[in-house]
């Protein structure tokens, strides 16, 4: 993984030339953040309900439609999303909710529905 990085980032540095100012920490925090909740999902979604295409095309499909809405988003707000606290808000109570309810609810409520 790290051979990867650094090939990464000579690439990165070779095409941008000299306009390369070093690296966007907060675009690196995003991608590393999307990067999790893909493969959370993917953990989640392949304990519950097995580990095939359907489940991963879903896990994916989900997380580029978010990618896109925000990018939507984004593009139509005017302000800076650091001058947003209700976007930093909800984002911790959707966290919070996360750590709230267990992974088995949901396995109870898929047994029910199954059976």
């Amino acid at each position: 993984m790290l051979l990867m990085a650094l090939i990464s980032l000579a690439a990165v540095r070779g095409v941008s030339g000299p306009r390369w100012r070093g690296i966007d920490w907060h675009c690196f925090a995003l991608g590393a953040g999307f990067l999790l909740l893909e493969t959370r999902g993917l953990g989640v979604l392949a304990l519950h309900i097995g580990a095939t295409w359907n489940v991963n095309a879903a896990v994916f499909a989900g997380v580029l439609v978010m990618g896109l809405a925000a990018t939507v988003i984004a593009a139509r707000w005017r302000r800076a999303p650091t001058r947003c606290p209700g976007a930093y808000a909800l984002m911790a109570a959707l966290l919070a909710l996360n750590y709230a309810v267990p992974l088995s609810a949901l396995a109870a409520c898929r047994s029910r529905h199954v059976s």
